[in-house]
């Protein structure tokens, strides 16, 4: 159902409608297929043999970042978790997801995770932490009432 708009007409919004629709993943449409067991997938796994780092056990929606600091020109970012700050700098690991930094900026951390599916295989999924400005509550997180 359409609300009229002065000065449009009905063609011009079903078309709108129709052009916005066609950008839409298909909610009805085949999954991707997942990768049989046993099969390779074009993402490698972790490596098992890897020490695990301390911001691995924290999930990432605890984590924020609260600053960057510059040291003999490697730049790090400031992450928050708990009550604790970390300097994590790119090629360390952060969440459980086997999350690693891939680019760290005054403003923000990037970050690649690796994903198994329910075939055994892996995918990659791309994330950000951004700076959090004083007094700014993170996203999906709540502020406790008095």
């Amino acid at each position: 159902m359409f609300v009229p708009v002065s000065g449009v007409k009905e063609d011009v919004l079903l078309t709108i409608r129709k052009g916005a629709a066609a950008a839409l993943a298909d909610p009805f449409g085949a999954l991707p297929p997942a990768s049989a067991p046993g099969q390779r997938s074009s993402v490698a796994g972790p490596d098992p043999r890897r020490v695990r780092e301390p911001l691995e056990s924290v999930p990432l929606p605890a984590i924020s970042m609260v600053g960057s600091v510059q040291q003999a020109g490697r730049l790090s970012a400031l992450l928050l978790a708990g009550q604790r700050v970390y300097r994590v700098a790119v090629g360390q690991y952060l969440g459980p997801d086997h999350g690693l930094v891939t680019q760290v900026s005054e403003q923000a951390l990037q970050y690649r995770e690796l994903l198994q599916d329910a075939g055994g295989g892996w995918r990659e999924r791309r994330g950000s932490l951004s700076l959090q400005k004083t007094g700014e509550v993170k996203a999906g997180v709540r502020e406790d009432a008095p």
